[in-house]
């Protein structure tokens, strides 16, 4: 992109700067995405060009642009992954493992059973209604998803 800017400068290719700068610095303090290259963005500007190693002058030209949106890609490569729900299942399930029933689908005093029972309120008393606890546990797992 040979697109110049610079404090003052103004529309949607300022807009695109300002989302590419919160996409790349998600530690630092979000701008509003306004189309205006105001103090705020010029600063954040300066700060995305020093963590690159680039002259932090305050400009975005081609270095800034290619920099920016090469991380820009990166990073939301990465939060593809991270929000990958198969594997995000896998994980919330795997911190179950060895959690087993009381034998005959109850809980009995299992505070574990117990909450993934009450997923699908079976859990009255420590018992269930004959639900085998692998389906609630499932049901249980898709609820911390959603979380």
């Amino acid at each position: 992109m040979n697109m110049l800017l610079k404090q003052g400068s103004r529309g949607d290719k300022v807009k695109q700067l300002q989302k590419c700068l919160n996409a790349a610095m998600p530690t630092r303090k979000q701008l509003v995405v306004d189309g205006v290259f105001g103090l705020g963005t010029a600063a954040a500007v300066r700060a995305f060009q020093q963590k690159a190693g680039l002259t932090a002058d305050g400009v975005v030209g081609k270095n800034t642009w290619n920099a920016l949106l090469g991380l820009s890609e990166k990073v939301s490569s990465i939060k593809r992954v991270e929000f990958n729900p198969h594997a995000k299942l896998a994980e919330i399930a795997g911190l179950y493992l060895g959690v087993k029933e009381t034998g005959n689908n109850l809980a009995g005093s299992s505070k574990t059973l117990l909450d993934i029972f009450k997923a699908d309120n079976l859990a009255p008393n420590g018992r269930t209604d004959g639900y085998p606890w692998c389906a609630a546990f499932v049901s249980f797992c898709v609820q911390q998803l959603q979380r």
